[in-house]
């Protein structure tokens, strides 16, 4: 005759193999939505390449804005006061 321990294990798997699907479900849609709301590689590295165009775009204009060194008179001093010396 089995012994009631024996008897009872069957129940037991089918009740940790439930927990085991009902954590992979949960893991899974974890993951899921944990990819839906962090941006790809490629949309990082198209955001970073916008912003570091953006930020030379805006350099070229400041530059061509600013008069050279030899634009300038003596009496003119330039807005960089230090823009000729090294530091």
């Amino acid at each position: 005759a089995p012994t009631p321990s024996r008897s009872r294990q069957p129940d037991k798997h089918a009740k940790e193999l439930s927990a085991l699907k009902a954590a992979h479900d949960k893991h899974a849609q974890g993951l899921e939505e944990s990819g839906d709301r962090h941006a790809s590689v490629d949309e990082r590295i198209k955001y970073l390449e916008k912003l570091l165009g953006d930020s030379a775009d805006k350099h070229a204009r400041e530059l061509k804005a600013e008069p050279s060194p030899a634009q300038l008179s003596p009496a003119q001093p330039s807005s960089q006061p230090f823009a000729g010396h090294l530091c």
